[in-house]
């Protein structure tokens, strides 16, 4: 019987706090050779050739290896230096030659790749104590005293005995592949153009294994033979599993892009866990194979026709890889468990919580029986039933709040020292990770980050700090968010390069956010930074302190006066901050920035990635409308009622009157039209292109560039009494409540009163249209919105050209080739590829481009300006395309294949060379000796030979381009 590695005991002594981080202690090397003690020596099969003899010691903080060890290897790595000193027990400096990284194994045990100094000593080798627990050599124990209590029952095990019943009585949730009722459709787009694949070959080992998952999934009507004639037909995909059984899917990278996806709104992390407040017990339920659920149709299952070397099969289910499977799962999923209370899905993972045991089982076996009558099929070992924390979506939720993995935690506190810029890349995405728990990432945010720029790679001390600290500095908790507390608080800082908040409920901190400042922002005053901070936290947090009183914190003084001021007295920046911050019921309050570190520091160590979209600009409508509203009548002239019934957002929101609900009564009692359907017949009080002048009279009105008609009608009574309110002096104090002219700035009057300042002439309705458009415009630049994917616009058009992307319509032809596009412009374009025609023409080398893009990036080859950025690598490029092709070399998508020996590239260029091996196409030829080239590239390497050098354009001053 093999003998057992020795198992050391270790018990862990308190943190060392000194700050000479850059020695390394090693307990087991001595001077003094004459002393004695027990030691525990392993072999170990260094670099798979050379067995060496170790010393386990738990005391050593390094590995150290002899240089004749060193030098006996067969190929010995390359050696670096290393700014790091060795102290042996008694004080002394051990020489070290360097420090390379070896694959040491112990017997049977899985290879490990393990650091090693490589020290001028004729001392024994040494295993320290990290890399004793990575080779399962040393293994902590933890001693730990049992106390019992005569008095105390384990209720708790009593309770989980009912839980353990309620499973049992639904074994059958958790036997088989579920089936969800209705077929399920998958739409594909008007030029979707039919590809068929034939059959990838698979290694000889594993057809045994691939006929036997095919006869198995068709047994449990998975998948079918197919005999029939397909116009699609997909690779096949096997996968080798831990067990050695292989998953079956398919490629269908072309389908994909043919298919029109739904674009069901997946619920997010921040949606769960703001529902879990109170919430002491939990069970997640991991649904079995969740797309096999969804039974395709029969025109959709000859969709999924995909090859083999046995023959041609079909999906009867959705498979794995379908663009629109997550969508239509999760929409099913949620219509299936419609109307229970306490769970959240996402995808394919349920959660169920209660507050209580007996209010958690009560859920659980109302989703449990829904599951039985719907179809669903849970998979049991992957489930977890009345538990007080449970990992969901790589993090752990329990009753204390929301903790990160201790996986990925332990991952990156034993993540090793980045030797190149990938591995840097690697560790700060590892660190985003942990962003939400960071509420102070320190220097070494930063710090990092600059090293990830710079030219040459080269790892310090300070960069070693820098990582310590961020994580040390991991919050190990979040509270959920309070639903029922009244009142939130919002503590936001700017500083010259960035933003920080973060919000907390009942002193709790619920969650922490930063960004950085773009070089424009950074000019902005201290006063507008501050300002933006507040808009910042607003909206990255909108969905928590919309509706609800928030009590913000700044230690910008001189800005709690700019927004007690009225609107207009403001910069014309902060004015527009202050427009969307308009809809929250804030109120300010000042403390020192030595109160608010957290803010502070967030703000000066902000995240550079944070995703923009994710946050855009509150729209408009909510800018102007914060209240809730319902609809208000409207008997204006018809020609203005038609306008304005014509305008965009008035066909889909209509015209609105305010209540007391939601918001403070800003715009109590009045009327108001949704943005942006304010043509002829609506004016704002005091004149809405100064933002709430106070010296508003029947003058004013009339200076006013749309020059409206005023009438002495009945209901323009209503309109005087505004205006004479809006000319009253200022009364506002410092230390005062919110100003009334402030309060009153956006007020607008009632469409029913106004609707007699106007004739009814078309040419008198015009010009306040489009006076009042430019206003608007002014105020808010995106009023359009997608509703498939949110995105803002300014203009209609541009709106309804967007759609098309969803919809998949092409209205614009090319006469040409018939080829339909999207949008006119691209037709414009298209076109001239057919007659030549190149109006864009460089300034320096005169070259003639057809579009004006593909000018501005070849004059990128003569100023040498290098505006795209790859964020893995901090690579710089001068075509958008470039990146794009030279992202794939991270995420390892290779799109490109060769369609007679399927070979596949990440670019198109690498393509068309390699195509030229087949096709034997020389179209480069050297000028010299005539000999010819399938490869640019070639020939470049091939003029070295004559002694030639491309040549290179020299830098020169941006021009102007056409």
């Amino acid at each position: 019987m093999e003998a057992k590695p020795p198992m050391i005991e270790y018990k862990e002594s308190p943190a060392n706090n000194s700050d000479e981080d850059e020695d390394v202690f090693l307990y087991a090397i001595e001077n003094n050779t004459n002393k004695s003690r027990d030691e525990a020596l392993i072999t170990l099969e260094v670099n798979h050739s050379l067995p060496v003899k170790f010393k386990v010691d738990t005391g050593a903080q390094a590995n150290i290896l002899p240089a004749k060890y060193f030098d006996a290897l067969p190929h010995p790595p390359s050696l670096k230096k290393s700014s790091q000193k060795l102290t042996s027990y008694c004080g002394s400096k051990i020489p070290v030659r360097g420090v390379c990284k070896l694959s040491c194994k112990h017997k049977s045990s899985k290879a490990e790749t393990l650091p090693f100094f490589i020290v001028e000593t004729d001392s024994v080798p040494i295993l320290g104590f990290r890399s004793s627990i990575d080779l399962n050599i040393v293994k902590l124990v933890l001693n730990v005293s049992k106390v019992e209590k005569s008095t105390c029952k384990d209720m708790h095990a009593i309770d989980k005995t009912k839980t353990d019943d309620i499973i049992s009585s639904y074994n059958d949730v958790f036997q088989g592949i579920g089936k969800l009722d209705g077929g399920c459709h998958l739409y594909l787009k008007d030029d979707a153009v039919p590809t068929a694949y034939p059959a990838r070959r698979i290694p000889s080992s594993l057809r045994g294994k691939l006929e036997a998952e095919l006869k198995r999934m068709e047994e449990q009507g998975i998948i079918e033979k197919v005999s029939k004639p397909t116009d699609w037909v997909n690779s096949m995909v096997a996968v080798e599993k831990k067990d050695g059984s292989l998953r079956i899917c398919i490629d269908p990278v072309d389908l994909n892009k043919s298919i029109r996806r739904p674009f069901y709104p997946i619920p997010s992390l921040e949606d769960v866990t703001s529902r879990l407040h109170g919430v002491k017990y939990l069970s997640k339920l991991d649904a079995r194979s969740g797309y096999w659920s969804l039974v395709l149709d029969d025109e959709s299952a000859d969709l999924t026709t995909f090859n083999t070397i046995f023959g041609r099969y079909r999906f009867k289910r959705m498979p794995f890889g379908i663009i629109s499977a997550q969508d239509e799962f999760q929409r099913r999923m949620e219509e299936a468990l419609e109307g229970l209370d306490g769970f959240a899905v996402i995808i394919d993972d349920l959660l169920v919580f209660g507050s209580t045991l007996e209010e958690h089982n009560k859920r659980l076996v109302a989703v449990l029986e829904r599951a039985r009558a719907k179809g669903i099929k849970f998979n049991k070992a992957k489930c977890s039933f009345c538990v007080t924390s449970v990992t969901y979506f790589g993090h752990v939720i329990s009753e204390q709040g929301m903790q990160p993995d201790p996986d990925k935690l332990e991952a990156i506190n034993n993540m090793p020292t980045p030797s190149n810029s990938e591995e840097l890349a690697t560790l700060l995405g590892m660190l985003n990770y942990l962003a939400k728990y960071i509420p102070n990432l320190s220097t070494q945010n930063k710090t990092l980050r600059d090293l990830s720029k710079a030219t040459e790679f080269k790892w310090a001390k300070e960069h070693d700090e820098a990582l310590q600290n961020i994580k040390h500095s991991t919050v190990s908790n979040l509270a959920y968010f309070d639903h029922s507390c009244k009142s939130i608080d919002l503590t936001v800082d700017a500083s010259s390069h960035g933003l920080g908040a973060y919000i907390s409920s009942n002193g709790n901190v619920v969650a922490y956010a930063s960004r950085s400042l773009s070089k424009a922002e950074q000019k902005y005053s201290q006063l507008e930074k501050e300002l933006y901070a507040i808009v910042f936290g607003c909206k990255y947090f909108h969905h928590f302190i919309y509706g609800r009183h928030v009590k913000v914190t700044t230690d910008h003084r001189p800005l709690e006066t700019i927004l007690r001021n009225p609107l207009q007295k403001a910069p014309a920046r902060a004015q527009r901050m202050m427009l969307q911050i308009q809809p929250y019921d804030l109120e300010f309050s000042y403390r020192p920035g030595t109160e608010i570190a957290v803010a502070d520091t967030l703000s000066r160590l902000h995240l550079p990635d944070i995703d923009e979209k994710l946050h855009r600009e509150i729209e408009v409508k909510f800018i102007l409308i914060p209240k809730m509203v319902e609809p208000a009548s409207y008997s204006g002239p018809p020609v203005v009622k038609k306008e304005v019934e014509d305008t965009p957002v008035c066909q889909t929101d209509g015209l609105f009157e305010a209540t007391n609900s939601v918001m403070p009564p800003i715009y109590e009692g009045l009327s108001l039209p949704a943005l942006p359907c304010i043509s002829a017949p609506i004016v704002a009080v005091s004149g809405f292109s100064e933002l709430g002048s106070t010296t508003g009279n029947d003058k004013d009105l009339n200076r006013s560039s749309a020059e409206p008609s005023y009438t002495n009608d009945c209901p323009d009574e209503y309109v005087k009494e505004e205006i004479e309110s809006a000319s009253e002096p200022e009364t506002h104090k410092p230390g005062t409540e919110k100003d009334e002219d402030q309060m009153r700035s956006f007020t607008f009057i009632k469409v029913e009163a106004i609707s007699g300042m106007y004739d009814a002439r078309q040419e008198e309705i015009e010009n306040p249209v489009n006076q009042l458009q430019k206003v608007l415009s002014s105020v808010a630049e995106k009023i359009y919105d997608c509703d498939v994917c949110s995105k803002s616009f300014s203009r209609k058009r541009a709106l309804i050209d967007h759609s098309r992307i969803h919809t998949g319509e092409k209205p614009y032809q090319c006469e040409y080739c018939k080829i339909s596009f999207a949008m006119k412009p691209n037709l414009t374009r298209h076109k001239r590829t057919h007659t030549g025609d190149k109006p864009y023409k460089c300034p320096q080398c005169k070259k003639c481009f057809s579009q004006g893009q593909h000018l501005k990036d070849h004059i990128r080859v003569h100023t040498r300006e290098k505006p795209y950025e790859c964020k893995i690598c901090q690579r710089k490029f001068a075509k958008s395309c470039n990146l794009t092709a030279h992202k794939r070399t991270h995420t390892g998508d290779k799109p490109y294949e060769c369609s007679q020996c399927k070979k596949c590239f990440s670019q198109g260029s690498h393509l068309k060379d390699h195509r030229r091996i087949h096709t034997r196409e020389t179209p480069y030829e050297c000028k010299i000796c005539l000999k010819r080239f399938s490869r640019n590239f070639n020939l470049s390497v091939h003029l070295r030979i004559h002694g030639e050098k491309l040549p290179k354009c020299e830098p020169l001053d941006k021009p102007n381009l056409p």
